[in-house]
């Protein structure tokens, strides 16, 4: 009986059910990690519940999918065709060094008691629903991040599960306050974003000051 009832609605999971990051169905005790993700190393197939969901929930999922991509289409041409001169940042473009460091200073200065999420010690995936491509990050600072980051195919990663831990193979891309020196080595936008309180994944920083060298 419990197993036709994941079957038609899904899995039942919470977050106080989890096994190193991985869910554990409240209902039929099935595993996330060894009933899907790592099933076919394993040697078992796939349950596909874990990713599609209940029989009965598909056709909701399916249209919820095509809505996620009509909304990232619709964002990829009008972030491709906006004008320079809308930027809200543009203006930003002249600031001096010495600006930037007042401001980053005073910023620096008070985010620790800024009223905002601390997410210290909390893992969080993204997902890419075109390629499936997945992130795992960590907040190395106290901050603001994205909801959504950019993925290497050109669609956009969405955050959707936050995990307290995680097997130890998995890579962990960490969101980092840059140095004062960095910063200055930012993109225009990342700067306005940095002395906002914003972070920036360490990967992105490591191009940055490549492309200030390579330039």
């Amino acid at each position: 009986m419990r197993n036709i009832l994941c079957t038609l609605f899904g899995h039942k999971t919470g977050k106080d059910y989890n096994d190193s990051g991985y869910l554990i169905c409240k209902r039929c005790q099935s595993h996330e990690y060894y009933h899907y993700s790592g099933a076919e190393s394993l040697g078992f197939k796939p349950d596909m519940i874990w990713r599609r969901g209940g029989l009965l929930l598909q056709p909701y999922c399916f249209v919820k999918g095509i809505c996620f991509k009509i909304r990232t289409l619709i964002d990829y041409f009008r972030l491709k065709y906006i004008e320079k001169s809308d930027l809200p940042f543009k203006k930003e473009s002249s600031m001096n060094k010495e600006t930037i460091t007042e401001r980053y200073i005073e910023m620096a200065s008070t985010i620790e008691d800024a009223n905002i999420y601390d997410g210290r010690g909390i893992y969080d995936l993204y997902e890419c629903e075109k390629c499936n491509r997945h992130k795992v990050t960590l907040y190395e600072d106290k901050g603001v991040t994205p909801f959504m980051i950019k993925c290497d195919c050109g669609a956009f990663m969405q955050h959707t599960k936050s995990y307290k831990n995680i097997p130890d193979y998995v890579r962990v891309y960490k969101w980092k306050r840059p140095t004062l020196e960095q910063t200055r080595a930012l993109p225009d936008g990342l700067i306005e974003h940095v002395l906002n309180g914003g972070l920036v994944l360490d990967s992105d920083i490591h191009i940055a000051l490549l492309s200030k060298k390579t330039g």
